[in-house]
Order: structure tokens, then sequence, then C-alpha cells
């Protein structure tokens, strides 16, 4: 069962890679590609909408998640930035880079991140966005010897 659903899945999502999609209908095609695996082809999505929309700092995002997620780390920290410097206030590039650099055994940079991320005045007023950045920050933090 579980493989007839996969394969309904593939086959919806390659019907609608030809389709004019809107932004949150490609984010949740990109989503359901990538839920399944399918890397490539959710990366592929991800630089149309980048090519497409520059300044897109949730596209630059999702497309760094997809490069790392493949193991493309250098494009992967690129985008990541590249998304935060289009927008500073968003969250997931902040929580996806600074695992990247923690994975990389870059742990002051990811505590750095952190900690910058922070002192984002929207970011410090959204509870839950605060929060996920400490938590993160907190389990580094604590693996990290001083």
């Amino acid at each position: 069962a579980a493989a007839g659903n996969r394969a309904s899945a593939l086959a919806a999502a390659s019907r609608a890679q030809g389709l004019d999609l809107v932004d949150s209908e490609a984010r949740r095609l990109l989503l359901i590609e990538q839920g399944l695996g399918e890397y490539a082809r959710a990366l592929a999505l991800a630089d149309l909408r980048v090519r497409a929309r520059p300044g897109d700092a949730r596209w630059r995002s999702d497309r760094g998640v997809l490069q790392a997620l493949r193991g493309e780390r250098e494009a992967a920290a690129a985008d990541l930035r590249s998304a935060l410097a289009l927008d500073p206030d968003l969250v997931a590039p902040y929580l996806s880079l600074g695992l990247l650099y923690a994975s990389s055994r870059r742990e002051k940079e990811a505590l750095d991140l952190y900690d910058k991320a922070l002192l984002r005045p929207r970011i410090a007023d959204d509870a839950e966005a605060s929060r996920q950045i400490r938590v993160e920050r907190e389990k580094l933090a604590s693996a990290v010897p001083p």
C-alpha cells in the first residue's frame, strides 16, 4: 500500500511540475517531493522559483535546505546566507544554517548565528520563533566545551 501511495504521489507531482503554479502550490509540491526523498526534483522546482523570484528569501531558504539534504553543503550555506541577507527576520534560514554549521563542526559560528537571530526584534517578539532558536542554541551550547 505504501508503495502505491508513493507511486501515486510521484505521478501527481510529475503532472504538477509542468503547471504554472502559484507560490503556495509550488511550495506544497516542493514539500511533497522532499518528503518522498525526491530531492533532485524538489531542487529543480526550487531553482525555477529562485530564478523567477531572485529576491524571495523563502525560496532561497528552501533551496538551501534541499542542497543540504543532497550533501551540497557550500551551496546550501550560500543560499541560506543569501536568504538571511534578503530577509533577516526569517527564522527558517537561521535554524537551517545553524544546524548546517553545527554538523560541519563549526559550532562557534552556529552559536553566533543563533545569538544574532535572537537580537532581531521581530524574532525576539515572536514567542515560537525565539523558542525554536533558543532550543537549538541551548542544545548546541551544552554539547560544546567552553
